[in-house]
This record gives structure tokens, sequence and C-alpha cells, in this order.
């Protein structure tokens, strides 16, 4: 196993135990500020070990952390069975800010976390950053100051002691790099200096160097810090900082986002504006009940052998508290759709590829990743949407020919599946006001249809006329999408009609629509085209909105964004365009507020 150890130096180290129950060595951390200490120990127990548990215990002096390891894990359909010794580690002691970095050699790390773990202790905070290429999980614990490690081994646990040690009592200064993610992703040279800690607010994580004595070394690592990393992470920005021995970084939120934060992504009256920020490098999909977001982050990762690099995607999630973390699940080609059931505890994902679209069922509880094609839910699914009450979803899927199909999480297993109309289904997207399913059908005819089918009964029934259509949050609006009979061939009518009254109102004729959507107010819809009078190269797309109450249109300005997604927040809609650097080209997810 090869350790990811990313310290400028080792000046100290201890013997290496490999092995052994019922064997304690003690671990002192370095006298000085620099520099890291590493032990290693365990054994090779081959594939499917799992850090089952851990737990973390303190008397107000010492704290005992247990990690608990098991063969198999039930959440990812692996037999458990016991196991008599604990799996390959290696650990490391960083220092200044201290933590203790502990990298397993395990393919399952199905422990949970707990906030009362760190009362009292000597530990303020965990995280964990895994490897999928070496199979290994490192966990690093947030030390509240200098501290003595001692390791034993006891059959199938790793019981690590920490008591306090005093250390020096001074400043240095250091380069800070808020590139977690891209060194979670093996982006960051994993030998250029930087390894990952906690931040005073105990939420965010960020790269910091080891300590330098004067603000000129530190200017100057910056400096080679940013040389490295401008090709992939171009909006990371290294910065120069001082602290304390025994305090935590600040969380500096604003350096790395000068370039994106300053493009101009909205012409108004003649003149180019600037947006918030939701996402520096990522494409919003949607938002949890609690009010987190989740957002897809694209990236190469490291090619095996003469493979060509394919981009692929990894999710991640703001929490309310603003720390990002990235979700623990596999690449995914492209995620077209994501969404939560109602209750937060399940997360959708479409995953689409050349070959082909897959629905995934991620539990939030228990970590478990379902392909639902495996479970004969159908193995090419088009689209899919939740109850509105219960945990159950609705696809237009199938093995060929797709169907509207019902997944239900609470019935028994076995008698999950049932289909909810037995016509043939279409490519389509699809929305639910609670009582109704709709999708379309854009081959119908000339024009396309537009259908609603009843949940209960199963029946269908022709709502409107289109080729695609957006429904309103609150189930009453629909906004459709008709090829023009007066424009063209590429050309389309936007209207919104009401469901109850079946009044429908004209938004805009003959136009090239990008893409639209309600806002969540559900008074007004958005939306970009490339055939408005005033677009320039510079603007690409005009964004408007049409108020329903006012049946009137109005120009909002000239964007350099073409998608729309509707704000998780009331007033906002968010605009997801494409940052170019000199060296790569990434999403940008922005905030649109409006009146």
């Amino acid at each position: 196993m090869r350790i990811k150890t990313l310290a400028v130096a080792l000046l100290l180290a201890v013997s290496v135990l490999l092995g052994g129950c019922q064997t304690v060595v003690d671990w002192n951390v370095p006298d000085t500020i620099e520099g890291t200490q590493s032990i290693s120990g365990g054994q090779d127990l081959g594939s499917d070990a799992n850090l089952k548990n851990m737990t973390m215990v303190s008397d107000g002096k010492s704290t005992v952390v247990t990690l608990y390891f098991i063969k198999g894990s039930r959440k990812s359909d692996v037999t458990e069975s016991k196991l008599d010794s604990v799996p390959s580690y290696e650990a490391s002691l960083l220092s200044f800010p201290q933590r203790l970095c502990v990298t397993l050699s395990v393919d399952f790390w199905d422990y949970q976390t707990s906030s009362d773990w760190y009362r009292d202790s000597l530990v303020c905070g965990s995280f964990k950053s895994s490897n999928s290429a070496e199979g290994t999980l490192s966990v690093y614990f947030q030390l509240t100051g200098a501290a003595k490690a001692s390791f034993e081994e006891t059959d199938d646990r790793l019981v690590i002691t920490l008591t306090p040690q005093g250390g020096e009592d001074k400043s240095s200064y250091f380069v800070g790099l808020n590139a977690y993610e891209e060194w979670g992703q093996h982006l960051i040279p994993q030998d250029l200096g930087l390894t990952p800690t906690l931040c005073a607010d105990l939420t965010n994580i960020m790269l910091i160097s080891k300590p330098f004595s004067s603000m000129d070394q530190a200017g100057e690592f910056a400096q080679a810090v940013s040389d490295a990393v401008s090709s992939v992470a171009a909006t990371k920005n290294p910065y120069v900082f001082s602290l304390e021995a025994g305090s935590l970084p600040a969380y500096n939120s604003t350096v790395d986002l000068e370039e994106v934060n300053q493009k101009l992504v909205l012409e108004t009256d003649g003149a180019g504006k600037t947006l918030p920020v939701l996402v520096e490098n990522g494409r919003y999909l949607c938002a949890a009940p609690d009010g987190s977001i989740l957002y897809a982050r694209s990236y190469f990762p490291d090619s095996v052998g003469d493979s060509p690099q394919t981009q692929v995607e990894r999710l991640w999630v703001i929490g309310k508290d603003e720390a990002k973390t990235e979700l623990d699940l596999p690449n995914f080609s492209y995620v077209e759709q994501a969404a939560f059931s109602s209750d937060g505890k399940y997360l959708a994902i479409l995953d689409t590829s050349m070959l082909s679209k897959v629905l995934y069922i991620y539990n939030e509880e228990t970590g478990e990743l379902q392909n639902l094609g495996e479970e004969g839910f159908g193995d090419i699914t088009s689209s899919f949407v939740w109850d509105k009450q219960n945990n159950r979803i609705y696809a237009m899927t199938g093995h060929g020919d797709v169907r509207l199909m019902c997944y239900d999480f609470s019935a028994p297993s076995g008698s999950r599946i049932t289909v909810v109309e037995e016509e043939p289904g279409t490519e389509s997207a699809l929305a639910t006001d609670g009582t109704s399913l709709y999708f379309s059908n854009p081959a119908a005819g000339t024009i396309g249809e537009i259908y609603a089918v009843d949940i209960a009964t199963g029946v269908r029934s022709l709502v409107a006329q289109g080729i695609s259509f957006k429904l309103s949050p609150d189930g009453k609006e629909l906004a459709t999408l008709v090829p023009s009979a007066t424009g063209g061939p590429d050309l389309f009518d936007l209207s919104v009609i009401s469901l109850s009254s079946g009044e429908t109102l004209t938004v805009m004729d003959a136009i090239y629509v990008e893409d639209y959507e309600f806002g969540l107010d559900s008074d007004n819809l958005y939306f970009t085209t490339s055939t408005y009078d005033g677009i320039s190269d510079g603007y690409h797309n005009a964004l408007l909105r049409f108020s329903i109450a006012d049946n009137n249109a109005e120009l909002i300005g000239y964007s350099t964004a073409e998608m729309l997604k509707r704000g998780s927040q009331k007033n906002e809609m968010y605009l997801i365009d494409y940052f170019d650097s000199q060296t790569e080209t990434f999403y940008v997810t922005y905030i649109y507020t409006y009146s």
C-alpha cells in the first residue's frame, strides 16, 4: 500500500509495526512545528474490508478513538463476516495545525460520525478522503493541540489513544489554497507540499502548507503553487496568511473567485454587470428539503495506460453552513437530472452516457447506491419525477420500449415495481402536480402532444399541443413549446396554459428557445432565446420574464448563459454558464435575483 503523504519532509520517523495483536506503539508529536511522523501496521486482508464503526470517548484528559472492522458490507449487498485482525494502515501526525491522518486499506466505510464525539475531546472535528484507484480511505482527525498518539491492534479493532502534549507557542506564515475538491479528485500534485485541514468554522476544508518563518518565503512558495495548479484549478489562487500555534485558519471565501466573479454575465441598459456566484466550478442540479444544494463538478480523471481521458462528473453538496462535501459515490458520465424525495431520504440520479441512461437511487441514511435497472425497473430511463407525498418514483423507463412505471420504496421487496399506464411511453420529461403525471410525445402529428395520466386510474388524457413543456411549481400552469407555423423549421411558439380554465397566453411567437423555467412562486416564466433583437457576440442570449398576471413579456437583459434552473430560494433564478480560461472550460452557476 502506498501512503498519500503530502508533507514537504518527514523529519521524524518511528519503527514500522507489521501486524500482531495486543501490540502498543507510543508516538510523540514532533518537537518542531514542521514535518510529520508516520507509522504503519495491520495486515493485508485482501478485498472487502470495511470500516464498520467508529467511537470516540474522552475523560477530559485523553481521548480514545476506536475503529471497528468487518469483511463485507450489507449496505453494498456484500455478505458480512468477522475479522480477527485490522487491515493495513498508515498514519501521519501532521503538525501546525495538528492533525492525525489514518489511511486504511478498505473497500467500504459504513461508519457514521457523531457531533457528540468532539465535546471535551482532543479532537475538534474530522473529515475523510478516498482514493478508489489505491483502495484506501484517509480519515483526518483535527486535534485541538499537540498530542501524543498510542496505537493498539486488538482482533478487529484499532484503538488510538490521544494524550495532550505541550507545543511551541509562536506564529508563522502559511500558504493556503481553497482547492480541497480538486485535491480530493487528485488534480492537485500530491508532492506539492499541501495537506488538508479544517478551518476555524469547523466545516470548510482548505489546503495548507508547512509553516514559513517569513512572509517572503511564503510568498515564493505561493507563486510556485500558483504555477503548479494553473492548469487544473484555474480559478484557485494561493494566498499567504499568518497563524498562531494552536489555532485553525479562517476560511477565505473570496480569494478564488476574482475571475469568475468579475465576468460580465448580464448586460442591462447597455452596460455589462456581474452576478453573485453560487458554484464557482459546478453545475447546479437540485436542492434538498433541508436547503442544502447538490451540484455536479466535471473533471478528467487520471488516465490508465493508453486509455484516453474521458470527462466525468462527481457530486457535491453545499450544506446550510456553506460547507462543501463530496458525496461518497462513483464517477458519473453526465448527470442529466437529479432530485431528492420529499423527505430527503433518497436522491435519484439519472446518468446519461453515449450508450445508456441509468437511474440510480442513493439512500442518504445507509449510503447504499441502487441501480434500478438491475432490479428490473428498466435499463433505459428517459426521465423521472418523485411523488409529492410518498417515497415513490415515477419514470419513463423500460427495456427497449419505455412505459410509465412506478417504484415504491415503502412496498415489500419484490412488489415495488408497478406499471402506471399500459400504453407505450415516449422519450419525454415527466412532471406531477400530485394527482396526475405529465409528459409529451414530440412525434405525435406535426406539432406534438402533451398528456396527463391520472395516477389513481392510469387513464391518459390530451392536455395540449407541443413538443415539450414545463409545469409550474404549484401545478396550475403549463408552459409549452409548439413548432411555429410561420417562422421557419427551427422556431417555436412559447405559451402558458391554465390547467384549470384552459386559457392560453402567448408568451412569444417564432423564436428559438434555448431554455425556459418557472420561478419558484409560479407567477413568472423565465426564458432565454438566441433570436431576439439586440444580442451580440459577447451576449449570445436574451433573458426575458413573462408575467402571467400581466400577460406581458419583458426583457431583463442579454446574457452569456443559456441554461436556466429554478432557484432554491424565493426570487432566485440560476444561470449556468461556461467559464473559459486559458487551460480549461467548466461550468459556473450564477444567481440572478428578481423582484
